[in-house]
């Protein structure tokens, strides 16, 4: 296991190394940080500094402020993605919501035909939003009880409750670290489906909405 430090960036950059110091995994937000939407984030797996594997999850897009006239969506930057398609292995989905899935029409030339999974209810929103765009990609659908291996990554679904059924919280291990990517817990949705969240596999996240473990 190794240790996990946090480094002054404008993009609060994460950091975490082995303790050889070969390996390393960067996680970051391309949607930003301090508010609710564009939620986007970047797990990246280097080895002796040279980048080998990039996890992205979620890719929702914001809302214009008032005075941002004329614009119908904000979506987050991927500039940083350019050149780095080779690289993404997966994405993957932790709700429905728009601020976690409305982006994928608009972002998916810039991240490639990867493979993509989200919940039941996620994978089915979101893949209505690649048929309207005419998209011959499709987000599979996962069960709670599955566990995804993408590259290095090793992803496992939390159930939460939130205001959309199928919200999940993620585990996400790497070569050195374990992750939780944390989705809003609210109990509105328990009479909906019956079900309780799994809150005990989990752990409130930082201002991030990221935490290690």
């Amino acid at each position: 296991m190794g240790f996990f430090r946090k480094k002054q960036h404008a993009r609060k950059v994460f950091l975490g190394s082995s303790a050889s110091g070969k390996d390393s995994v960067r996680v970051f937000p391309l949607g930003g940080i301090g508010n609710v939407t564009k939620n986007m984030f970047v797990y990246e797996y280097r080895y002796d500094g040279t980048l080998r594997d990039i996890l992205l999850v979620d890719c929702g897009v914001g809302f214009p402020e008032p005075d941002m006239y004329g614009v119908d969506l904000v979506i987050p930057d991927v500039r940083y993605l350019e050149g780095k398609k080779d690289k993404i292995r997966g994405l993957v989905f932790t709700h429905g919501h728009d601020d976690h899935i409305g982006g994928i029409p608009y972002l998916l030339p810039n991240i490639g035909n990867v493979p993509m999974w989200g919940t039941n209810l996620a994978a089915a929103f979101a893949n209505i939003k690649l048929r309207e765009i005419r998209s011959q990609a499709k987000v599979q659908p996962v069960d709670f009880d599955r566990i995804l291996r993408i590259g290095p990554f090793t992803v496992s679904f939390i159930r939460m409750t939130h205001s959309v059924p199928d919200t999940a919280n993620l585990v996400i291990r790497s070569p050195i670290e374990r992750f939780t990517t944390e989705a809003i817990l609210s109990l509105t949705s328990i009479r909906l489906t019956e079900r309780y969240p799994n809150s005990g596999k989990s752990m409130m996240p930082d201002e991030t909405g990221c935490s290690a473990f």
